[in-house]
């Protein structure tokens, strides 16, 4: 019998994070970019899972998913989170195989910033596509409060296309432009909105120009990151 421990190449990482095989442009303040943290973070893509299958909720993403999941775990991480907001999808059904605390998206954390908004304020949720949105992200993420919330895309956003495809920096300026504009106009057409949550994690980006124009606190996953972070690294005081 060997009684060998196993052994992982690889020490002092506290946050896992999923992710798609994605070749477009990745700004620091993107999770993908490992910049956008003060502390090392490990990725690990779920290998042949497309963008498609992961929005859609399909079946044949479960098994990709969970390699994926537990990989992540033999890695030692001590908390897993998604990339990609349409991690959504399966937010409880990796609860249920993970030893390790997941929060697969920030639609995770929809119910905990509902409890705190004033009870006449609606969050708006920006997602790249508003069509993400659905039933199984309701159930998933435990959201009680659906009428409370303000789906928008930035699929709405003229240049966002090209933002994906192209990614030049004339591009990304362009989309920046068009995309605050377009939120500043959304907050004043719905003046009822009392935060911002950025489902897509391409846009905590712009989140601190977004909270400049508009005033209002903003959420997204990499924010969540940083406080899980700190969650399980815990100072001594």
């Amino acid at each position: 019998m060997d009684n060998r421990k196993s052994f992982t190449p690889v020490a002092g990482f506290k946050v896992g994070i999923l992710m798609l095989e994605t070749q477009h442009t990745l700004l620091p303040g993107n999770v993908q970019n490992a910049t956008t943290f003060k502390f090392p973070v490990i990725y690990q893509a779920v290998e042949g899972l497309t963008f498609s299958q992961l929005a859609s909720g399909e079946e044949s993403a479960d098994e990709l998913i969970k390699k994926a999941v537990l990989n992540l775990q033999e890695k030692g991480v001590s908390v897993i989170v998604g990339a990609c907001g349409s991690f959504a999808q399966w937010q409880t059904r990796i609860t249920q195989y993970a030893s390790i605390p997941v929060y697969a998206s920030i639609m995770a954390q929809v119910p905990f910033v509902l409890a705190g908004l004033p009870a006449k304020q609606k969050l708006a949720v920006v997602f790249a596509t508003k069509s993400a949105f659905n039933q199984r992200v309701v159930d998933e993420c435990h959201i009680s409060d659906r009428e409370r919330l303000l789906i928008l895309g930035a699929e709405d956003v003229a240049s966002f296309n090209d933002f994906y495809d192209i990614g030049s920096e004339e591009v990304c300026e362009k989309f920046e432009q068009e995309f605050l504009q377009y939120l500043v106009e959304q907050q004043s057409q719905n003046p009822e909105i009392g935060a911002w949550l950025l489902q897509c994690s391409e846009l905590p980006v712009y989140a601190s120009k977004l909270q400049n124009l508009t005033g209002l606190p903003v959420f997204d996953q990499s924010i969540l990151i940083d406080h899980l972070y700190q969650v399980v690294s815990r100072q001594t005081y």
